[in-house]
């Protein structure tokens, strides 16, 4: 199931967390953008209802919200590399031009089954040539001072990485 957990509220959130936290978006259109290609067996009768239940005991406990941090660790999506790109362009021109470089290529312009597939077409060595740029960009946003104002910056671009 998509794990939901208790932490703090942060303002990134993503298509079913933002569902969740504030009541925004259309459910049905959240899953079917969420869970698709290898990751479509997700939307059925039973996740929507996990969600529409987390949506309620939202509202009935706003001080301490369930929230969706993610479904997956085998595709990280285009959101993830976006809100990366977000913050460290927000927080200097220097981080900025950084991140980019490491991520050159990867953001996801296709879904989520293509590739994966596409992914592990690749031989060895350019995955785990991939593997150093992506832990580059976690390891540049650690030594960014007051990187850790954006925790969640940080924790995307670490499932980026362990994607």
């Amino acid at each position: 199931m998509p794990a939901v957990a208790h932490v703090t509220p942060a303002p990134h959130r993503c298509g079913p967390d933002a569902y969740l936290t504030h009541g925004e978006g259309d459910l049905k259109q959240i899953m079917d953008e969420e869970f698709q290609g290898t990751y479509r067996w997700w939307n059925n009768a039973e996740s929507r209802d996990l969600l529409q239940w987390t949506r309620a005991d939202n509202v009935k406990h706003p001080g301490d919200p369930l929230r969706f941090v993610g479904d997956d660790n085998g595709f990280a999506g285009p959101g993830l590399y976006d809100k990366v790109n977000a913050f460290a362009a927000a927080s200097s021109p220097g981080l900025a031009a950084q991140i980019a470089e490491p991520y050159r290529g990867l953001r996801p312009t296709t879904c989520a089954e293509t590739y994966v597939n596409d992914y592990f077409a690749k031989p060895l060595a350019e995955r785990k040539e991939l593997a150093e740029r992506t832990g580059r960009a976690v390891d540049l946003l650690k030594q960014h001072p007051g990187a850790d104002a954006d925790a969640w910056a940080l924790q995307h671009a670490t499932a980026i990485h362990q994607m």
